[in-house]
């Protein structure tokens, strides 16, 4: 994605870009804009405009930063300054890298190409979507056991519980969360062997926590300093 305020530069930029066949391009006109778009259009790499009415190059960046969907994507900058303090200064927001205006269209899709991350294997997007599942089956489990925990029927909170489980075992060894699928044993064996009701929450609780501990260890995983690549007029 090519966000700038000036059309020249979104068409040079589309045109330079056009080059490579395997690139495509989306081109906004402002940072809020952009924003808008991303939500449906998710790019592998943003090129961003510095000096923008409203919303300029850092600000756009930092509102990027803040939303989990957006933030690991890799920025360059791109700067028709020539001082040598830029390139150190945009770094120093989180950018990627840094290109000097006037570029050649070689030289932009050489820089566009260093900073794409390679993408996903069919297995990390599939076990991005386990773990957003068991995520998901985190929030269903501690609502469980609030309602074990307040005298609710006890029969239709241990039948969900035993089918959440079930479906966390089933799954865990095709991504090698093997200890996520332990602790769903343990629960399906508390629940079998009607173990009380203090025994079940305490199963709970480890599953829960085990789910929430590989969640945050995946995002640390891919969260390296990655940024949106930024054009600057």
């Amino acid at each position: 994605m090519h966000i700038d305020d000036e059309p020249d530069i979104r068409e040079v930029v589309r045109l330079s870009l056009g080059l490579d066949p395997e690139l495509s391009v989306r081109s906004c006109a402002s940072g809020a804009e952009a924003l808008e778009a991303i939500r449906e259009w998710p790019p592998d790499l943003v090129l961003l405009d510095d000096v923008m009415p409203h919303m300029n190059g850092p600000a756009t960046l930092a509102k990027l930063r803040l939303n989990r969907d957006t933030a690991a994507i890799p920025v360059v900058f791109i700067t028709a300054s020539a001082e040598i303090r830029e390139p150190r200064y945009f770094k120093a927001l989180g950018a990627a890298g840094v290109l000097t205006k006037p570029f050649d269209a070689d030289a932009l899709v050489a820089t566009v190409r260093k900073h794409l991350r390679p993408k996903p294997t069919a297995l990390e997007v599939m076990k991005k979507q386990f773990l957003k599942q068991a995520e998901a089956y985190a929030s269903e489990l501690a609502g469980c056991a609030k309602a074990l925990a307040t005298g609710a029927d006890h029969a239709d909170v241990l039948v969900h519980l035993r089918q959440i489980a079930n479906r966390l075992f089933d799954s865990e060894g095709a991504f090698a969360y093997r200890l996520i699928g332990a602790d769903a044993m343990a629960l399906d064996e508390a629940l079998t062997e009607e173990r009380s009701d203090a025994e079940i929450q305490s199963a709970i609780d480890t599953l829960v926590t085990r789910i929430s501990s590989a969640f945050g260890a995946d995002a640390d995983s891919r969260s390296e300093p990655t940024i949106p690549t930024m054009i600057s007029g």
